[in-house]
């Protein structure tokens, strides 16, 4: 298997750009059920104190849309999407 492969570069008059890769398929893999698929999950961290860190975040971000000033549009930092 490995790394998709650039295959081609194509640039049109427009302005838009093409680009191939080559790949191989993987294996396929065949199982009598999902207990048995050879991945191991990953370990989690112990976060004692979630609730608190989260209402820190919205207190943080509820004082910095207080100061935005929305007549200079987006800048640096800014959460758009």
């Amino acid at each position: 298997m490995g790394p998709p492969k650039l295959q081609d570069i194509i640039f049109d008059q427009e302005g838009n750009t093409v680009y191939t890769f080559q790949g191989m398929y993987p294996k396929e893999l065949y199982m009598q059920s999902w207990k048995y698929l050879p991945f191991k999950p990953i370990e989690r961290k112990k976060y004692r104190d979630i609730d608190k860190q989260v209402k820190y975040f919205l207190e943080e971000e509820a004082a910095l849309e207080k100061q935005y000033d929305s007549s200079k549009g987006i800048q640096v930092g800014d959460w758009v999407f």
